[in-house]
């Protein structure tokens, strides 16, 4: 995977430009439980604190997942995953995680997963809990012999290691892959009577814990073809997905909540990843339920969160921009109304927005922001800075989702697609001096401001300088520690 892209190919589609996600920041959350109460849904970093402090006289361990994986053809490249019980939720589907660390100490791996982990540091850990007895890596499901789940795991340096004594797996129900590494003690099946059926193994592994000479008696025995099929792109790579862009698909809609991707904790960062909600875009004329529906491709609710060279593809809806300080940095956007929606504080350098009503045969103007902002002392607002705006339909530049709502476009190319008005006043018709609208420098077919709106705001070169320089969202210089080109100010 390439792990370097320039500026947007115009012929190529955006979803093949991404390549992976490479995320150094650390993310927390501290909430128990599995299914839909995890830090984040998504590749990226992230942690639970759960259970991490906790004394022999405090309650028994809970789940406490730090990463819920239910998708297909999800790929993790230098990650970690932290935490005590339940760690992973290796949900369902194929996954690859590529020199990550994963740390934790009951079952901290699980779930019905189809996934190799190459490389990883896989380490046992207790936190400053008082727990005793043995851990547990992995918990892996599989219900028949025919499933195709399992977990693999090649690590090329011994790495794997910690405090505690582990046993490699246990399991959650009668048949289980696993290929278990390096400072081992053994294997156990919950389920002993059916040990017969289990698929534990292992195979040239090496350090301390390597010797399989107390090893349970049903402890598989590979050949060196069966560990290659495993181990090859047979398993998980037939089609050849981990050689391509990386792209997080999900079709759903009826609500704003309701994602492809949702952010929910802060210092979040991610680069050349693609995030589609493909709802809405083919809906024709004669077609009995035309109207559009509410469909996110992303939801962003996590304070200081950056996208680099990101793909956002929709039709309504499409990046809710929901709350905290955002940055994206020449990210590709695209929908037709309201396609860029929420309360976040955020700025869009260099962004290309495209205005697309996909296949649908949808007609009058869409709108491309709908920011929400309460009160005059709020601090959302969505600033554009040399920015691209082109498309295939007819759009506003906004129109207000609150009273008092900013939106600013600097120096940026405006096409034709750009509505001759600007802006649309909405739900707060004569309220219209309370809202935020501006721009200032822009350019191209779209950018003539002879027929905009009255109300439109006019800026000095001062107030322009607030909104698009550190001030405005960088106060305390979290931008700079992104492997991102900081350009925030220049002119």
């Amino acid at each position: 995977m390439s792990s370097e892209m320039g500026d947007f190919d115009q012929n190529v589609a955006p979803w093949k430009l991404a390549t992976a996600l490479i995320s150094k920041q650390i993310i927390v959350s501290k909430q128990r439980g599995y299914g839909h109460y995890t830090t984040v849904q998504a590749a990226i970093d992230h942690g639970n604190q759960m259970n991490i402090v906790r004394g022999v006289e405090d309650q028994a361990r809970q789940r406490a997942v730090a990463a819920h994986v239910g998708g297909n053809k999800i790929a993790f490249i230098q990650c970690s995953f932290m935490g005590i019980q339940d760690t992973l939720f290796d949900d369902f589907g194929r996954h690859y995680f590529y020199k990550c660390r994963i740390e934790g100490y009951v079952d901290f791996i699980f779930g019905s997963g189809q996934s190799v982990y190459e490389g990883c540091h896989i380490y046992t850990y207790l936190g400053d809990s008082n727990y005793s007895g043995p851990g547990y890596i992995t918990a892996q499901r599989r219900n028949s012999r025919n499933d195709p789940n399992g977990l693999w795991k090649e690590i090329q340096k011994p790495i794997l290691g910690g405090l505690g004594v582990l046993i490699p797996g246990s399991s959650f129900s009668s048949q289980v892959s696993l290929m278990p590494l390096l400072r081992l003690d053994g294997l156990l099946g919950i389920t002993l009577a059916k040990s017969i059926n289990f698929m534990y193994a292992e195979m040239n592994c090496y350090g301390p814990g390597a010797n399989r000479s107390q090893r349970v008696k049903w402890e598989k025995h590979l050949t060196q073809q069966q560990a290659k099929d495993l181990l090859g792109n047979g398993f998980i790579n037939s089609d050849g997905w981990l050689d391509q862009g990386t792209l997080v698909y999900f079709n759903c809609s009826g609500d704003i909540f309701n994602a492809t991707l949702s952010v929910k904790a802060s210092n979040f960062f991610a680069r050349k990843m693609v995030f589609k909600n493909p709802m809405n875009k083919v809906r024709r004329v004669e077609d009995v339920n035309n109207e559009r529906q509410q469909a996110v491709a992303a939801q962003i609710g996590g304070d200081k969160v950056a996208f680099d060279h990101c793909s956002f593809l929709g039709i309504q809806d499409t990046l809710f921009d929901d709350f905290g300080r955002h940055y994206f940095y020449k990210c590709y956007i695209e929908g037709y109304v309201d396609f860029i929606f929420g309360s976040g504080q955020s700025i869009y350098e260099g962004c290309h927005i495209y205005v697309t009503t996909g296949d649908s045969e949808y007609s009058g103007a869409g709108f491309i922001t709908a920011n929400r902002r309460n009160n005059v002392n709020d601090s959302s607002g969505f600033v554009f800075s040399h920015c691209i705006v082109e498309g295939n339909a007819q759009a506003y530049l906004g129109r207000p989702w609150g009273p008092f709502s900013r939106v600013f476009f600097f120096q940026s190319n405006f096409s034709s697609v750009v509505d001759p008005s600007g802006w649309d006043a909405w739900k707060y018709v004569s309220q219209e001096h309370q809202l935020m609208f501006a721009e200032m420098n822009c350019y191209g077919p779209g950018a003539d401001i002879s027929r905009r709106v009255k109300w439109e705001k006019q800026l000095t070169l001062k107030q322009a300088h607030r909104l698009v320089g550190n001030g405005f969202m960088n106060s305390d210089g979290w931008l700079g520690q992104l492997p991102i080109p900081l350009k925030l100010g220049d002119n």
